[in-house]
This record gives structure tokens, C-alpha cells and sequence, in this order.
């Protein structure tokens, strides 16, 4: 006589853990990728809030520029005609020491002081006339411009330098470090200043 085979069947336990396993699982899964998609879109809104900072600082940047160009242009028919303007009661003081014809600085000096542009530091080096200044684009980051300035020539000014750097850090040790972000190249393309 031949013995009945034991048949072997899945209980409802075993079918109801593998369930829990299963749910335990996919909610594991979806709490990662709603961490990540919390973090994606944080970091989505950082990206428009630092784009966006860059894009008005840029905006600022040629708005100053055009402000300059204005104020050369002025310069530069004051300049033709031999005129030098005061400013205000005050009359600004050029150092003999400089190359640059010293009518030529007093003219400039007057001319930015006029309008207002008393955080555009202008200077002469090796008998070029040089301007600066920079733009708070947010997040640490500054947007710098350098030109120089000529008076008499197509173009009135050239710039020089027009990057994206972050703000100085200091380290341990004390020295200064000015990282840069992004430097524009060819800006002139012989344009610049013209009109």
C-alpha cells in the first residue's frame, strides 16, 4: 500500500506576513523619494532665489554702466570745450604726481562726484585712467567691474574685468581668499562705449 503524499500548502500566515513585508517596503521606499523630492525642491528654490540675485545685480551692473557712459560722454564734450565744472563748494583735488593730464582727473573726478557715483572709485596707473566697482548679487557673491577710461577715443572705456567672485573668507592661518565664479570673456567686442 502505497502512503497518501503530504500535500504542502501556504497558510493565511504566511500569505499575511509576506503582505506586511511588502507594505513595509513600499513605505519605506516612498519616505526616501519624499525626503528626496523635499530636498529637490528646496534646492529648486535656492537655485531661483540665486539666479534670480545674479540676473538683478546684472541688470544693476549695466545700468551703472550706462550711467558711466552718460557721464563720459558729458566729460568728454566738457573736456573738447576746455571746461572744467566744480563741485558743489568743494573743489576736488588731483595729485600732480599722476600721468594723466591733471585737468583730465579733476574733470572725471568732478564729473562722478555730479552724479552721484561716489562708490565708483576712479584712479590713474601707468597713465590710464581706471574705475571699479561692484554689485551685491546675494548668497556671498559680488559681481566686480574694472574699465579703463579714454576720453578723446572711440571707445570712451574698456572694460577689463567683469566677474562673478564670492566675498573675501578669511582662514584659520589669516589669509584672505577671493574665489572666482565666473568671468566673462570678449565683453568689448569693440562695442562698448561706443555711440
Amino acid at each position: 500500500m502505497s502512503k497518501p503524499k503530504a500535500e504542502y500548502r501556504v497558510g493565511v500566515g504566511a500569505s499575511s506576513i509576506m503582505m506586511i513585508l511588502v507594505v513595509l517596503a513600499m513605505t519605506a521606499l516612498s519616505l526616501l523619494s519624499f525626503s528626496s523630492a523635499q530636498k529637490a525642491e528646496v534646492m529648486g528654490k535656492r537655485s531661483v532665489t540665486m539666479i534670480t540675485a545674479f540676473y538683478e545685480a546684472a541688470a544693476n551692473v549695466q545700468q551703472k554702466l550706462g550711467i558711466i557712459d552718460n557721464i563720459l560722454m558729458e566729460a568728454e564734450k566738457d573736456w573738447m570745450k576746455g571746461e572744467i565744472p566744480a563741485v558743489g563748494e568743494e573743489a576736488l583735488k588731483v595729485d600732480d604726481a599722476h600721468d594723466t593730464d591733471p585737468s583730465q582727473m579733476q574733470l572725471l573726478l568732478t564729473a562722478f562726484a555730479n552724479h552721484g557715483l561716489v562708490d565708483v572709485p576712479i584712479d590713474e596707473f601707468e597713465g590710464n585712467v581706471h574705475f571699479f566697482f561692484s554689485i551685491d548679487a546675494g548668497y556671498e557673491r559680488v559681481i566686480q567691474v574694472k574699465g579703463t577710461i579714454k576720453l578723446g577715443e572711440s571707445p570712451r572705456y574698456q572694460i577689463t574685468t567683469h566677474e562673478l567672485v564670492s566675498q573675501q573668507t578669511q582662514d584659520d592661518a589669516g589669509d584672505i581668499w577671493e574665489y572666482s565664479l565666473w568671468q566673462a570673456s570678449d565683453l568689448n567686442n569693440g562695442l562698448i562705449g561706443d555711440e
